[in-house]
């Protein structure tokens, strides 16, 4: 905590240079004189005199204010040189406090605070922001602790290390035990596909056995002196259906069965992989990381040395400060004044305007309760309108209705109307009657009448007949309402079976594609959406991209590489589910800049253990990545040649022609010793 205060009372003896004698120091001032090499300080080692009596001296002063040198260590054999600079300067809470200490000539030339401001004898007085001083003990310091940090770093390191050849292990394991798997998987889709077979061999069994069905039927309804052959011959085909039946339903039985040990098998595959490609990512994390605290170490480094340069221009910019601070204090005060008067005239004019609103919003009430009042006056006088011309338009339709019936009667019947309606009057005021009723029941007993007809004799033949037909048609249509039935089934298990089997697949890709979008993006989130999720079989797929910084949004509003990142982590969600044995890619890589290619390469790593990767790329560190590289090239007019490059035989190459190199050097520089 006192590296500020250390600093600021050493000053530009930071930067000196220990001597053992002042010969030691002259004969380097003379070197840097002949080799115009610029300026240093030396301090000479044995020059200090005895400082425990002075620092004891300082403890008597006030509790204030404490000799800095209580606060330091120093290494050992260096304590009279760094003493004998320090010997006069004291340490205080503040510089008004330092200020008051000199004053009062406490034994102390040099007074300064935690926070490195500085007060001397002399009249001069050193302070300003923390974040502009030079900080070259505290620089020390975070060196010191970057490289504990960095020593800790490389422990973990080989632990992690140590837990990848672990992880590696168990990978492999995994491994067998996933070629196990497979084995069983595809021995069980072999079964499944005799299964099939087996099954399609008894439902064309049971199409057949159908047709022979139905033309022994028309045979029945052809032939009546056959019909006890045609019975005896239904009874076999009953009996072969029945039997076809059932072993319709042991082989769907099955087939369920086998279908489920599928289902398992591939769980087991999908969790043995996901768990395969994060260990892979979390090594290559832990790489990453360990490369960005060696460049943090090198930028630290390179800062040290560009402190140096910064010492002087912060004591000009000092000056410039205090300049600017006493323009600013002319202008601050200004200024107050200016405020002050704006803010009487803003007081006034705001109780004006409080006046002012509530007179207007006491007219506005009143202004919407008179509106209120015109248009509930205005709705009332509509309605009373219409309801007028309403009964206006019943009254004319009743009278032209009482006109129609009175010339229908007159023109049916021949008695007087008068004298009907006077018979029926009570029967007509009764709650019940309705003249609409009673005049359609009249009209339907009308049209039976007429509908009947004449007698006709042959009447009962032709009921047989229709009957015959009717018996024969019937039994087609109920063949036919069965076979619907079935087909209806047959659907509906589809249906059933595809929305299960869509929903189980758009899950687990939705999973995959959740976990590998942020490894691809550095962070973000990504899911699918269904956009019909009520009706998986019509449903649509949208995908729902969160990049790391922005919004959510949906695919077609990303950028070209953000499109393009996004596609490839949605179709390698698809391919961990299901991977093949090859995988060609055509300049996938093409919208990616060079530290999405990276992070795509990583993934190709990965993916490239298992399948064989064959890209087409115009990308350089995508080539740099590749085990091997084939160009085309045209020698001639019209004539291509093929050009091949081993990566990995190239640079065991290099590594053997470095190693000799190196071994002639060595031998080389051994002859010279």
């Amino acid at each position: 905590g006192y590296e500020q205060a250390a600093e600021a009372a050493l000053g530009e003896a930071l930067q000196y240079i220990v001597v053992n004698s002042t010969e030691a120091g002259i004969k380097a001032i003379d070197y840097l004189k002949s080799k115009e090499a610029g300026r240093s300080g030396f301090i000479r080692k044995t020059n200090c005199r005895d400082t425990k009596n002075q620092t004891s001296a300082h403890t008597e002063n006030s509790g204030a204010v404490s000799p800095l040198a209580e606060h330091i260590r120093v290494r050992q054999g260096y304590e009279e040189v760094v003493f004998s600079l320090i010997k006069d300067a004291g340490v205080c809470n503040d510089l008004q406090t330092a200020v008051c200490l000199l004053d009062e000539a406490n034994g102390f030339s040099v007074l300064v605070t935690r926070q490195g401001d500085l007060a001397a004898a002399s009249g001069i007085i050193i302070g300003g922001s923390k974040d502009r001083l030079a900080g070259i003990l505290e620089k020390k310091q975070e060196i010191r602790q970057l490289e504990e940090n960095l020593a800790e770093t490389e422990k973990d390191l080989e632990s992690a290390k140590t837990l990848q050849e672990t992880l590696e292990k168990t990978v492999r394991e995994n491994e067998n035990i996933l070629a196990q798997l497979t084995e069983a998987h595809h021995r069980g889709q072999d079964s499944l596909v005799e299964l099939d077979k087996e099954l399609y061999k008894t439902q064309e069994a049971l199409r057949q056995a159908r047709r022979r069905l139905e033309v022994a039927t028309l045979e029945h309804q052809r032939l009546e002196g056959e019909k006890q052959d045609i019975s005896q011959e239904l009874a076999e085909h009953d009996g072969i259906l029945a039997d076809i039946a059932d072993q319709t339903s042991s082989v769907e039985a099955e087939i369920q069965q086998q279908d489920e040990q599928i289902g398992n098998l591939e769980d087991q595959l999908r969790v043995l992989e996901n768990d395969q490609v994060d260990i892979k990512l979390l090594v290559t994390r832990r790489s990453a990381e360990l490369e960005n605290t060696r460049s943090t170490a090198a930028r630290l480094q390179n800062y040290r040395d560009e402190s140096k340069n910064r010492i002087k221009e912060i004591q000009e910019e000092i000056d410039k400060k205090k300049q600017q601070a006493d323009q600013a204090g002319a202008q601050i005060r200004e200024n107050q004044k200016q405020l002050e008067s704006q803010g009487r005239e803003l007081s006034s004019l705001n109780q004006k305007l409080k006046k002012e609103q509530s007179d207007y919003q006491t007219l506005l009430g009143r202004q919407k309760k008179t509106d209120s009042t015109i248009s509930g006056t205005r709705d009332d006088l509509e309605q009373t309108r219409k309801k007028i011309h309403q009964l206006e338009l019943d009254l004319s339709g009743l009278s032209i209705n009482q006109e129609n019936i009175v010339n229908r009667f007159l023109e049916k019947y021949a008695e007087s109307f008068a004298r009907v309606r006077d018979a029926f009057l009570n029967r007509v005021k009764a709650p019940g009657f309705s003249i609409e009723r009673t005049e359609k029941t009249r009209t339907d007993l009308k049209q039976k009448i007429e509908a009947m007809g004449e007698v006709h004799l042959g009447a009962i033949e032709a009921c047989e007949t229709q009957k015959q037909r009717h018996d024969f048609l019937a039994g087609h249509r109920d063949d036919l309402v069965e076979a619907l039935g079935d087909l209806e089934n047959v659907i509906r298990k589809i249906n059933r079976i595809t929305r299960k089997l869509f929903m189980e697949t758009f899950e687990a890709i939705n999973s995959q594609f959740s976990s590998l979008f942020p490894k691809l993006f550095n962070g973000g989130a990504a899911w699918l959406e269904l956009t019909e999720p009520d009706k998986p079989m019509e449903t649509g797929v949208e995908l729902m991209i969160h990049p790391p910084g922005k919004k959510v949004s949906r695919l077609s509003l990303l950028s070209g590489g953000e499109k393009a990142l996004s596609a490839i982590a949605f179709i390698f969600s698809i391919f961990f589910l299901n991977p093949a044995a090859f995988c060609l890619l055509d300049e996938i890589d093409a919208p990616l800049d060079d530290i999405n290619v990276e992070r795509f390469n990583e993934l190709l790593k990965i993916v490239g253990e298992n399948t064989q990767i064959i890209m087409i790329s115009h990308n350089k560190k995508t080539m740099e990545f590749s085990d091997m590289l084939f160009g085309v090239t045209m020698a001639g007019s019209g004539v291509s040649r093929i050009i091949s490059v081993n990566i990995e035989e190239a640079l065991n190459i290099s590594e053997q022609n470095n190693d000799a190199n190196n071994t002639k050097g060595n031998d080389h520089a051994a002859a010279l010793n």
